[in-house]
């Protein structure tokens, strides 16, 4: 396993992360096995969620019991809804503050390496969030501030230089989807206001949400635990050209599609680490040997065209 420096933050993060969203589906036993894999391999990075349901209640436990806290670096979110009462999500300086404390106490740490919100949609006053997670940081609370993972390009750069005009703690990562299907960090401009401000750069969803990983095609009946939010796309034909090429790709390649795909993201150097799902170790230990998947130039101007022709989002 490599390790990379996450932007200026001086942390050392290695080059594939897990993420902890199914900690609940797949339950703690399989979690604990997962954590353990990871840790073997020379993982040391797991993005996590307050709304991620038990996940940081099972990230928590498994750090205590093997005591490799400060062996891991940790990301955490805030904002989605965790009850149902309107002051009972958002960004307002109470439920941050709330949550902060309760995502502590759920993982079992004095400090959270990195902190940052779900989203930003406008309704708080900026300023006002900035001055917030300085606070965090002062109160070493948190490490490292990331930038919300909703976010529009100004807003990010708003807050980077109202810190900066004022002497706080700002920004110092961003987190972005990356895949075939999904070209955060390519289109548009947050990937070159991360490079002009020094924000390290973390992906996610390298597969797609799982639609590249073969088990989606409009000839092929829909998968009983396909995600329902893909259906009409699926259904409607609308990646099977991508698929087609993909499978064919793969074959060449004597390799599976799904790391075949990760490979492709793996292959760019403008991500420090790119966090990885995984619902068991088999899974886990298959997609990670994908890093040494050496694709030649002609594959990946392909799979480059065929994300140019078959984006999403």
């Amino acid at each position: 396993m490599e390790y990379n420096y996450l932007g200026s933050t001086g942390l050392k993060l290695s080059e594939i992360g897990l993420g902890s969203m199914n900690f609940g589906r797949i339950g703690k036993e399989n979690a604990f096995a997962l954590l353990d894999k990871a840790r073997e391999l020379g993982i040391n990075f797991i993005d996590s969620a307050n709304a991620y349901g038990p996940a940081e209640d099972i990230l928590g436990e498994w750090m205590h019991t093997t005591d490799c806290r400060d062996e891991m670096i940790i990301n955490t979110k805030v904002g989605w809804p965790m009850g149902k009462g309107p002051n009972q999500r958002g960004l307002s300086r109470r439920h941050i503050t709330q949550q902060l404390d309760q995502t502590k106490q759920r993982l079992q740490t004095d400090w959270i390496d990195i902190y940052q919100p779900h989203y930003y949609d406008g309704v708080e006053d900026l300023n006002q969030l900035v001055m917030l997670f300085h606070e965090f940081v002062e109160q070493q609370d948190i490490t490292v501030i990331g930038a919300p993972l909703f976010i529009r390009p100004y807003q990010l750069v708003s807050w980077y230089y109202l810190a900066k005009e004022q002497g706080l703690h700002s920004i110092r990562s961003k987190l972005m989807t990356t895949s075939l299907l999904s070209r955060g960090m390519y289109d548009g401009n947050t990937r070159q206001i991360a490079k002009d401000y020094d924000l390290g750069l973390i992906t996610f969803g390298a597969l797609g949400g799982g639609l590249l990983t073969g088990k989606y095609h409009s000839s092929r009946p829909y998968p009983e635990t396909g995600k329902e939010m893909f259906r009409e796309t699926v259904e409607q034909g609308k990646i099977d050209g991508l698929i087609d090429r993909l499978e064919e790709l793969s074959t060449e390649e004597d390799t599976s599609m799904a790391k075949l795909c990760f490979a492709w993201v793996l292959s760019h150097d403008f991500m420090d680490t790119v966090v990885i799902g995984a619902s068991n170790t088999d899974q886990l230990e298959d997609i990670i040997t994908a890093k040494e998947l050496k694709l030649d130039k002609s594959t990946l101007d392909q799979m480059t065209e065929l994300s140019d022709q078959y984006k999403l989002w």
